[in-house]
């Protein structure tokens, strides 16, 4: 199945991670490295959560294809699994395969993202929502891989793997 590339469908969740990002970044709380805590989580402080969903999609040129296997270079979850996460010293978002920064936080969501260098040109994101007393209470975790695509001599070149996992 392929899904069109201007597809509501393919850009929803990234589309939402990337908002509450510039949300995040526009409120950044005052008191961060200094006070030792990072939107209401300390330095340590850790976590767990189930993983709900798991969606991945590779795109070559204009084709998608949805259901592709993980890649190597992205962490991989099974639905079902707990993933436990600790806020390292900087405030960063740290677990099995991940370690994404802290960006800043508005309300009840901690923005956390890894941009594209030139040399790491895939992006990471992670959102992690609050309850009412300030304790995770979801997370989701977005992934890029971008590559040469070597298996392609259609010229089409660039693979991009997404992996958004939702975590409660």
């Amino acid at each position: 199945m392929t899904i069109p590339l201007l597809s509501p469908k393919r850009f929803l969740i990234p589309f939402l991670a990337l908002a509450t990002m510039f949300v995040a970044v526009s409120h950044v709380e005052a008191g961060g490295v200094a006070g030792k805590r990072f939107g209401g989580f300390k330095a340590g402080e850790k976590f767990s959560l189930t993983v709900q969903s798991v969606t991945s999609s590779q795109t070559i040129g204009k084709r998608t294809k949805d259901k592709s296997s993980i890649p190597e270079g992205i962490p991989k979850f099974k639905k079902g699994s707990t993933v436990k996460f600790v806020i390292g010293r900087k405030g960063e978002l740290t677990g099995p395969g991940i370690s994404i920064a802290y960006i800043g936080a508005s309300g009840k969501m901690n923005a956390y993202a890894k941009l594209p260098t030139y040399r790491t040109p895939s992006p990471n994101a992670a959102s992690v929502f609050k309850d009412d007393k300030g304790r995770a209470d979801g997370v989701i975790l977005t992934f890029y891989l971008y590559r040469l695509n070597t298996n392609d001599l259609s010229g089409k070149g660039l693979a991009i793997n997404r992996v958004v996992y939702l975590l409660k």
